[in-house]
């Protein structure tokens, strides 16, 4: 795969199973005090993106906010963190096409209306 890898997934509308929780805030183990972070709602679709810095693996709602993200060493290992996370989810990459600008919106277009998050 080449430097401008960049695919998406869609995620089922309905509630799916999820091994990964992600949080807004630093872990109290870091802080030294109680905890404050603030779990993120479940994504509506994810953005693999490969850059020269390595691969992320990106987790969007459906309005577009950012619900998490991860850094990876491979698109490989970036799949296989989706899987791991997403188990009793088909994910079906498929190929951001090389003239869209913007990567999220075109996600967010790909998924059409969403019942709005919490």
């Amino acid at each position: 795969m080449n430097k401008s890898t960049r695919m998406i997934a869609q995620l089922p509308h309905t509630p799916f199973t999820t091994k990964v929780k992600h949080f807004h805030g630093l872990p109290p183990k870091v802080t030294g005090q109680q905890d404050e972070r603030r779990l993120l709602p479940p994504p509506a679709f994810l953005l693999l993106e490969q850059r020269t810095e390595g691969v992320f693996l990106f987790r969007y709602g459906s309005q577009g906010q950012c619900v998490g993200d991860t850094w990876h060493m491979s698109v490989q290992d970036a799949m296989d963190q989706a899987a791991f996370e997403y188990p009793d989810t088909a994910l079906d990459w498929q190929d951001i096409p090389a003239e869209v600008a913007d990567a999220v919106h075109f996600g967010i277009q790909r998924i059409g209306s969403l019942p709005e998050e919490a």
